[in-house]
């Protein structure tokens, strides 16, 4: 794994940093929509009418995206001098000091001793899923997935549920196994996109075509998701959403960069 994300040029390092964002973000954001099925659905498409969400406030999603992009970057960037270990644990250190100073920060994130419990959280369910990651390497591409998704899930949820449960004295809740299959399957898309840059990494090892644009492009989709689904389903103002439609316009203008940098670079060269 270490040798994948450091190896190439300083392109294909970056096409790998923002599939890893996006990868991270895919967890982040599954859980922050908070999914779930009722038990008769409405509408043309009963499936879809069984679809209930409850998305949490845009700073929250804000937070996610600052934890996820310093995590990928900081991965990345010692992926080329430290070993793998101590690459992952700072790796996450460094994202849930991210998440923490965006989250005090911002006026809908957390503050005092809950943003300290749920920093400890996030820096703890990211160091396991990552490990997760690690190990899984060496099976292939896609079957490393459920098996990323199980253990990195189970581990990570309960790492969850042992902070704000056990630490407190307090019985887990009823709905434990729930709390750990939405943890196992934000962790499967996450384990998924994974897979795909395994793909960039091994079919050409010195350039990571598309892997910004593809990236970038995946972070704009979950930030139009939540805005759609946050109006939808909490009835967000603009008002509320508008640090996070900012930020969704700052990465449709990465997309529009990463868009024009993978053409270039897909254009044949002309002989002078």
């Amino acid at each position: 794994m270490r040798q994948a994300l450091a190896t190439g040029t300083r392109g294909a390092r970056l096409g790998r940093a923002a599939l890893l964002v996006l990868a991270l973000q895919a967890w982040k954001a599954w859980l922050l929509l908070k999914v779930w099925l009722i038990a008769e659905g409405t509408g043309p498409i009963p499936l879809l009418g069984r679809i209930r969400m409850l998305p949490s406030h845009p700073d929250w999603v804000l937070s996610a995206l600052a934890q996820s992009a310093v995590t990928a970057l900081v991965m990345v960037g010692l992926a080329r001098y430290w070993r793998t270990v101590w690459t992952l644990l700072a790796a996450a250190v460094a994202g849930g000091v991210a998440w923490a100073l965006t989250s005090g920060l911002l006026p809908g994130g957390l503050a005092g001793a809950f943003l300290v419990l749920q920093s400890l959280q996030e820096i703890s369910a990211t160091a396991l899923v990552l490990a997760s990651v690690a190990v899984a390497w060496r099976c292939g591409r896609w079957a490393a997935v459920p098996v990323v998704a199980l253990v990195g899930g189970a581990a990570a949820g309960a790492s969850r549920l042992v902070f704000t449960n056990t630490l407190w004295g307090a019985p887990w809740p009823e709905g434990w196994l729930r709390a750990l299959a939405d943890e196992a399957v934000g962790v499967a898309l996450l384990a998924v996109v994974v897979a795909v840059l395994r793909g960039t990494t091994t079919a050409t090892p010195d350039r990571a075509p598309g892997g910004a644009l593809v990236g970038t492009l995946g972070l704009l989709a979950l930030t139009a998701a939540h805005l759609v689904a946050g109006r939808i389903y909490s009835g967000w103002s603009a008002a509320d959403s508008l640090r996070l439609l900012i930020a969704g316009a700052a990465l449709a203008v990465l997309t529009s960069v990463a868009l024009v940098g993978s053409l270039r670079g897909a254009s044949p060269a002309h002989p002078r």
